[in-house]
C-alpha cells in the first residue's frame, strides 16, 4: 500500500486483501473502494460498486481503460513487484505506472466490492496538479507504444488533462489539442474543444488557433 499520511485504512481491510492474495496467486494487485472525507474528517461521498461483483483486468484492459487502483486501497504482491522491477523513480505518480507494470508481467488486477479506506479530499495534493499527472501518465504508457491499445490510453489521458486545462490554462490546452491529429479526437475531445472555445474570452488566449491548418 502507498496511502497518504492523512488518509485512513479501515479496520479489517488489510486482512481482507492479504487473504485474497493468498487465495488467488494469479492476482498481482487487489484493491477496493473509498469513502471520501473532507479536511475535517466528515464524509462527503462514497465510491459506488455492485455488491458481490469482483472486477478483473488483464494488461490489455488495464491499458485501454488507463486503470488506476487507488493507492489507499491497493495491495501488491511482492513477487509481482519484483517481476515488474518495482516503481520507476523517474515517474512522479506511482499508482498508474505500477498497475501497468504488474499487469504487463501477466498478473491480473482485481477490485473487491468493499470499502477499504477513508480518502481525504483536498485541493493541494498531487491529484490536483493535472499538468504533472498528464506528464506522468504519458511516461507510464510510453513503454507500451507498440500495443494496439496505446492510442486509446493516450486519448483518455489527454481528455482527463483537458478537463481542467480548458478552463484554467488556454495556451496549455491548445498545446494538448495539437499534440494528437484531428482524426484521433473522440466525442469527449470534441466536447472539451467546444468548452475551450467558450472560455477563450475569459482566459485571454492570444494568437491564432488554426485547427483546420494543422
Amino acid at each position: 500500500m502507498t496511502p497518504d499520511l492523512d488518509d485512513i485504512v479501515l479496520p479489517g481491510a488489510l486482512d481482507t486483501r492479504v487473504d485474497y492474495l493468498l487465495a488467488h496467486p494469479e492476482v498481482g494487485c487487489v484493491g477496493g473502494f473509498n469513502i471520501c472525507i473532507d479536511s475535517a474528517g466528515n464524509e462527503v461521498a462514497r465510491d459506488g460498486f455492485s455488491e458481490g461483483c469482483v472486477e478483473r483486468w488483464g494488461f490489455d484492459a488495464a491499458l485501454a481503460e488507463t486503470l488506476v487502483v487507488m493507492p489507499l486501497t491497493a495491495l501488491y504482491r511482492m513477487d509481482a513487484m519484483k517481476r515488474a522491477d518495482f516503481f520507476d523513480p523517474s515517474i512522479r505518480v506511482q499508482d498508474f505506472q505500477i498497475t501497468l507494470r504488474i499487469a504487463a508481467q501477466g498478473y491480473e488486477i482485481h477490485r473487491l466490492p468493499a470499502y477499504m479506506g477513508r480518502y481525504r479530499r483536498h485541493g493541494s495534493g498531487l491529484s490536483g496538479r493535472y499538468k504533472l499527472n498528464y506528464e506522468a501518465d504519458m511516461q507510464a504508457i510510453e513503454p507500451y507504444r507498440a500495443h494496439p491499445n496505446y492510442r486509446r490510453a493516450r486519448q483518455l489521458i489527454l481528455n482527463k488533462a483537458l478537463k481542467k486545462a480548458v478552463v484554467q490554462d488556454g495556451r496549455y490546452a491548445w498545446q494538448l489539442f495539437r499534440s494528437v491529429p484531428l482524426r484521433a479526437w473522440d466525442r469527449v475531445t470534441l466536447k472539451r474543444f467546444w468548452r475551450f472555445l467558450r472560455y477563450l474570452p475569459v482566459l485571454g488566449l492570444k494568437g491564432g488557433t488554426d485547427v483546420a491548418g494543422r
